[in-house]
């Protein structure tokens, strides 16, 4: 077999490795049916939703571009015709997928441009590291803003980059935009890049590309709704307060992983920074791709340091500049020149290091598994004649296959909320802010009222974003049917509540359903 082939195969292992990895973190936390995630079901609700002719931005608050509505919109159309719990699990397989393919075209990417040595070890970076392995398990985001940035360096990274290298980069670069905005700043850092190079042509040739990508993907929802769209992607994202991980040297050493070894997050931090600064030296030597991942990584570091939300998924955004940094750092095995012996030593030894850290990365992936699982059956019944569905979590009503009732889901009640927060929000708005929201709270009544059966995560009066005038209102006019499993956070139970009839005698419940409005 030649080399090349060789290669080849090699890194098509890495890759379904990747992909078996997400699969098993997808098991562990509760498998396909479970309810891990609040973002997973509102990505793939927009796609649901929209083949009901329910258009975000016009009909419901949608924080994200539409490139994720249009991207799962095959899986829509699976749920359309199986069952929406059918097409959420066509969705979480698909964004699995997508992680092993950038996990090969990673590797790819950097063993043309230094070693298949380097290329390798880039692609085991990303195949294991915990943030992606976090994100990649379901239809999060960052695995395809992942998957389209790879593709836009790989055709503009070129040393001879032709016409169709400019068209396929940079429509993959405006497409990256389109899911998530954060691929903004990854455009105008690789741009920047460009122009750096002295590569004006390319540059225009890309962005000429990148727009019409963009454009494309989303002028039809802007054409629906301009200013709501402008609201929900740019204005609401740019004022969200505080939430998730806080302390910035803490975020830091959550991307690492490794803060359950040190007593305080300053000290992977440190530690990290020092590693980032000696791959730094060490990676620009490799050729202009080390500048480039240099670049992306620092600009990312500067983006989550003053970005008021953060959790554990989101550093998969740095994961890939950080994979190839490391993978471009690294020595050859086997080096020429003189001291042989001791360059190969060293050589080993940091591939060593770094396949601990591929085991810390493994470990820290694990403890962030839940067994949030539902039971899709028992929940399908418990609400299958109810005329409208409501839910504090789209991915509930997903996996009850209550999508296309009559009613239209409450797709993000916490995405509503923080597009119609007051123009100062105080540090401390979780968990209670929502309590003083007037908009989400007769928008909760108006859900309720229209409602005749409600999936909630936990016991609905112990809410943090409920009112005791809210609660009122809900035991008034529900009643408990029974629970269907757990979800996240803190694997709270899933519990149905059905409308109650008061003309009807409470003994006569046991026995039928004749107390409940719609069933």
């Amino acid at each position: 077999m030649s080399p090349a082939r060789r290669q080849a195969w090699l890194l098509a292992a890495v890759a379904a490795v990747a992909s078996l990895l997400r699969v098993v973190m997808l098991a562990h936390s509760g498998g396909w049916h479970s309810a891990i995630e609040y973002d997973d079901g509102v990505h793939y609700g927009s796609s649901a939703l929209l083949l009901h002719g329910v258009v975000p931005y016009r009909d419901y608050a949608f924080l994200q571009p539409p490139g994720i509505t249009w991207l799962l919109m095959p899986c829509a159309v699976v749920g359309r015709l199986l069952g929406d719990a059918s097409g959420l699990v066509v969705a979480r397989l698909a964004t699995i997928v997508v992680a092993g393919a950038t996990t090969l075209l990673l590797g790819r990417l950097v063993a043309k441009s230094s070693s298949p040595q380097r290329g390798l070890v880039a692609a085991a970076f990303y195949a294991v590291a915990a943030p992606a392995l976090v994100a990649g398990r379901t239809a999060m985001l960052e695995p395809w803003l992942d998957l389209f940035l790879v593709i836009a360096y790989d055709r503009l990274a070129r040393p001879s980059p032709k016409s169709r290298d400019a068209l396929i980069g940079g429509a993959a670069l405006g497409l990256a935009v389109t899911v998530k905005a954060w691929g903004l700043v990854a455009a105008l850092v690789l741009i920047g890049w460009l122009l750096v190079r002295h590569r004006r042509a390319l540059a225009a040739r890309a962005s000429l590309a990148a727009a019409g990508a963009a454009a494309t993907v989303c002028l039809p929802f802007f054409v629906l709704a301009p200013g709501r769209m402008v609201t929900d992607v740019i204005t609401t994202q740019l004022s969200r307060p505080a939430d998730g991980t806080q302390d910035t040297f803490a975020r830091w050493a959550q991307l690492i992983a490794v803060r359950p070894l040190f007593a305080h997050p300053y000290v992977p931090a440190a530690l990290a920074a020092f590693a980032l600064a000696g791959c730094a030296i060490a990676a620009l030597r490799r050729g202009p791709l080390g500048a480039l991942m240099l670049a992306q990584f620092v600009a990312g570091l500067a983006m989550f340091a003053v970005s008021p939300p953060y959790f554990f998924h989101y550093g998969d955004y740095l994961i890939m500049p950080a994979a190839v940094l490391v993978a471009l750092a690294l020595p050859a095995l086997v080096p020429l020149g003189r001291l042989t012996r001791v360059r190969k030593s060293l050589a080993w030894v940091a591939v060593w290091i770094v396949a601990m850290g591929g085991v810390v990365q493994l470990g820290a992936a694990w403890t962030q598994g839940q067994a949030a699982t539902v039971n899709v059956a028992r929940l399908t019944a418990l609400v299958r004649e109810a005329r409208c569905v409501v839910s504090d979590q789209m991915v509930l009503i997903e996996l009850a296959n209550a999508t296309g009732r009559t009613c239209h889901p409450w797709v993000d009640p916490r995405g509503t909320a923080l597009s119609e927060l007051p123009a100062r929000v105080p540090a401390t708005f979780y968990p209670y802010g929502f309590r003083g929201l007037t908009k989400f709270q007769r928008q909760w009544r108006a859900q309720l009222a229209a409602s005749t059966a409600v999936i909630l995560t936990g016991p609905p009066c112990r809410r943090a974003d409920w009112t005791p005038l809210l609660c009122h209102q809900f035991e008034n006019d529900f009643r408990y049917a029974g629970s269907a499993g757990r979800a996240s956070p803190a694997l709270l139970p899933v519990q149905v509540w059905r409308r109650f009839d008061p003309r009807v005698d409470p003994r006569d419940l046991h026995s039928n359903d004749a107390g409940w409005l719609g069933v």
